[in-house]
């Protein structure tokens, strides 16, 4: 696959994104990606309802762009493994609002995207990436991993009152049992 296929796909995938009122980060970390996908026509949405609807839409997106363009089913996967990545805003047409934004962000911040996106189970978990990043990142208590996803998401709709949503509590907890 080449870079333009790669650019390609993500310009059809802004464009989707933009059409279905959803706001995506693909944030690179070393050889994977994170996918975090939230609604621009809803900002009070429950973040189950953010990131379990924003993932749906990016897999069910990311496949229709796939087939349309002739791209295979995993593209999104080179994404991650290309020399150069694509890092940048899609659509790039001017119009002020990104679809899809592909960046490379520091440890800390993939830290906070990572309890965000509280993915545990199915075969699949966040929790060694999040054991690592907080090694990288020499964060190790509740109160400064709170304070981060506080500061990356300072709009993060809360669950009732000044705690975060159970599930980024949840990951949270999880990472921090784990550490002993």
């Amino acid at each position: 696959m080449t870079s333009a296929d790669l650019i390609a796909g993500l310009e059809m995938l802004g464009r989707k994104a933009r059409e279905g009122g959803m706001a995506c980060e693909i944030a690179l970390d070393e050889c994977s990606i994170v996918l975090l996908a939230s609604s621009v026509r809803d900002p009070g949405t429950d973040v189950n309802e953010v990131l379990a609807g924003g993932g749906d839409f990016m897999r069910a997106a990311s496949l229709e762009t796939a087939h349309e363009i002739g791209l295979p089913e995993d593209w999104m996967d080179a994404v991650a493994e290309v020399d150069a990545p694509p890092i940048g805003d899609y659509p790039d047409d001017n119009v002020g609002v990104v679809g899809v934004r592909v960046l490379r962000p520091v440890p800390e911040y993939l830290l906070a995207m990572r309890l965000m996106a509280g993915i545990v189970g199915e075969g699949r978990s966040d929790m060694d990436h999040v054991r690592r990043l907080m090694r990288r990142t020499g964060i190790e208590t509740r109160e400064a991993l709170v304070g981060l996803v506080e500061v990356f998401y300072p709009n993060l709709p809360k669950s009732g009152g000044p705690q975060l949503h159970p599930r980024v509590e949840t990951m949270i907890e999880r990472a921090l049992e784990s550490r002993t």
